[in-house]
């Protein structure tokens, strides 16, 4: 049986879960398209913007990785 003090936890957890997916979602997203733009300036050999492009990735990556440490701790029995 479910007391309403876990279920509001439950709750507050998924919703912070949720919170936490979304930024990792717009990190990616945003990191994709520094890759590709990396990916692109390196095709035209444009070494200042494959090094800005690649310190905005990272950014991205780290961002995303901050985000997931956010998520909850799965607890297992």
């Amino acid at each position: 049986m479910t007391t309403p003090c876990h279920s509001d936890n439950a709750r507050l957890t998924a919703a912070c879960d949720e919170m936490a997916y979304e930024a990792i979602v717009e990190a990616l997203l945003l990191g994709e398209s520094y890759l590709i733009s990396a990916r692109e300036a390196a095709w035209r050999g444009d070494r200042r913007l494959v090094e800005n492009h690649l310190s905005e990735l990272r950014l991205c990556v780290l961002t995303a990785l901050a985000a997931r440490k956010r998520l909850a701790v799965e607890i297992k029995n």
